[in-house]
């Protein structure tokens, strides 16, 4: 969460951060380079509880990162604008809503123009209102709990208030709701069921892709190399297959990092069909259906949705669970394989 105060601004860290050397933190949160981090550091702009640091000195959950004024990139604002929101479920205390593929979360480096859903959920909450609505959390991810990638689409809750807020964000720290997805992916899943753990780190020559390390080797890394890396967990299920080549895939998640089911699928050698970050080359065997085969190369974006959510309520303790159907560009692509069924 960020505080501004005079003439810098304090950067509290969550709990998804801890252990991660100072430089990944920055970089990640500031939406700069690793080496433009570094560089802030070693002059002094950016400072562990107003100490002085080294890029290489690991971050704790609660410490406050200084930044001064100088330091921050003249980076993205927050508009409320008008946004067409599919909202499943609200009360005075959260929203559930289904996210459209190609809708940005909040706003950040490269986010440009677009109005982003976070951006149009506080335009919704505003009108009637006599005075600007505030959600709590950071200025640019107000109220957010958890995201989706922009081209995945599916449902996602949204905090209204602190407290609603903090409840949430613990029920997904300690794994204790409910996240499923439904992929199409790029191969066939010849077992019925699949878990996939592993650990995720940002890939150092691509900052915005992320790689995958196998958990014995995680283990034979020495405690002072394990900084960066994040314990990620999947369960994949085979829901249906096409000609042998394709799958239909349903992922209930241990975790929720970053990019963790598109990485792991790419992990299983079936990435997710659309995925132009972790995908492969389209090969089709020779006997393929001809329908079937351009709806698939006519897919735009990555074929994954976020299909149930559950939780429990931060105020009445109530168990809710919300599960939302698939977008019509997903159903047709499904459409067209299922005749392969036949």
């Amino acid at each position: 969460m960020a505080e501004e105060q005079g003439h810098r601004t304090i950067l509290e860290v969550a709990a998804d951060f801890a252990s991660q050397r100072l430089d990944e933190f920055v970089a990640e949160n500031l939406d700069i380079s690793r080496s433009q981090a570094q560089k802030l550091i070693k002059t002094g702009r950016i400072l562990i509880e107003g100490q002085p640091s080294r890029p290489k000195d690991t971050v704790k959950e609660g410490q406050e990162i200084w930044l001064y004024s100088d330091a921050l990139p003249s980076g993205p604002t927050f508009r409320p604008a008008p946004l067409d929101l599919s909202i499943v479920y609200e009360d005075e205390d959260l929203m559930v809503l289904n996210k459209a593929a190609g809708v940005v979360v909040h706003p950040g480096a490269g986010t440009g123009d677009q109005t982003t859903l976070i951006e149009g959920i506080v335009h919704y909450l505003n009108l009637g209102q006599k005075g600007a609505v505030t959600l709590p959390g950071e200025s640019l991810r107000p109220g957010i709990v958890h995201r989706l990638d922009k081209d995945t689409s599916g449902v996602m809750v949204v905090a209204k208030n602190s407290t609603a807020l903090a409840s949430l964000a613990s029920q997904f720290k300690e794994k204790t709701n409910l996240r499923e997805y439904v992929a199409l992916v790029d191969g066939f899943m010849t077992e019925e069921a699949i878990e996939v753990q592993s650990y995720l780190y940002r890939d150092p020559r691509h900052r915005t892709r992320y790689k995958s390390l196998a958990v014995e080797d995680y283990k034979a890394l020495d405690e002072e190399n394990r900084q960066g890396y994040k314990y990620a967990k999947s369960n994949f299920f085979r829901r249906r297959s096409y000609g042998r080549r394709f799958s239909l895939v349903q992922v209930r998640l241990d975790t929720g990092r970053t990019h963790q089911i598109r990485v792991h699928s790419k992990l299983l050698r079936m990435p997710i069909l659309g995925d132009d970050t972790y995908g492969q080359k389209l090969q089709f065997p020779p006997d393929f259906p001809g329908v079937a085969k351009k709806a698939i190369a006519g897919i735009k974006r990555q074929m994954l949705h976020a299909k149930k959510l559950g939780f429990t309520h931060p105020r009445t303790g109530k168990k809710l669970g919300f599960e939302v159907p698939l977008p019509e560009d997903f159903k047709q692509v499904v459409a067209e394989l299922e005749s392969i069924m036949r």
